[in-house]
């Protein structure tokens, strides 16, 4: 029979050395990015008592434990710089977002103006250097992609000048009764603050 002491002629039985599971189980927890912060704080509290549980004679585990408990600090400290990062990109994206409604929405009205033929109020809308003719003709263009429906911009980018002007270039879609159709356009803010459409292109 196993565990039996034929020296002594005893039965004792042998206790055979086991592995910490809060120790594993912090290592596993570790290893998991999946939930942020969760997971890498499992791994800490686990490893942390897999790490008690393994001074005893009898309990194995140790290295799995301070393993775990590694890749829990390491895990907790790069969801932390990854949430402070996608955070400050989200705020930054977001203010760029709200400073350019203005030039979004002179942007719609010309072209919505443009579209329709009303070209003394795209002249209102646009940079001087922009003339009647040069809006003809870009009518003519619009009018052969069919009904105008609207323009929908998805890059914004914002700049400062050399003096008190900010420029905004818009790209986006021009949506038309033919199809979808790519846009680009720049807007320049004066020294007054009024914006100003100096571009329009629609391929």
């Amino acid at each position: 029979m196993s565990g039996y002491d034929a020296g002594t002629g005893g039965g004792s039985m042998m206790v055979r050395p086991r592995t910490s599971g809060t120790a594993i189980t912090g290592f596993v927890l570790g290893l998991l990015l999946c939930v942020p912060l969760v997971t890498g704080l499992g791994a800490i509290v686990f490893s942390a008592v897999g790490m008690r549980a393994t001074r005893q004679p009898l309990v194995r585990g140790r290295g799995l434990a301070v393993a775990g408990l590694i890749l829990g600090i390491v895990s907790v400290l790069l969801w932390i710089v990854a949430l402070a990062v996608g955070g400050g990109i989200g705020v930054f994206t977001w203010s760029i977002f709200s400073a350019s409604s203005a030039p979004r929405a002179v942007l719609v009205d010309f072209a919505g103006h443009v579209a329709a033929g009303d070209i003394p109020a795209a002249q209102a809308e646009c940079d001087p250097s922009i003339t009647a003719t040069d809006l003809d003709d870009l009518h003519t263009k619009l009018a052969a992609m069919g009904t105008y429906t609207g323009i929908t911009s998805t890059s914004v980018f914002m700049s400062a000048g050399t003096g008190k002007s900010t420029t905004c270039t818009l790209r986006g879609i021009a949506q038309f009764s033919s199809g979808a159709h790519l846009f680009d356009a720049v807007l320049v803010k004066d020294a007054s603050g009024t914006w100003k459409v100096t571009s329009f292109h629609v391929k």
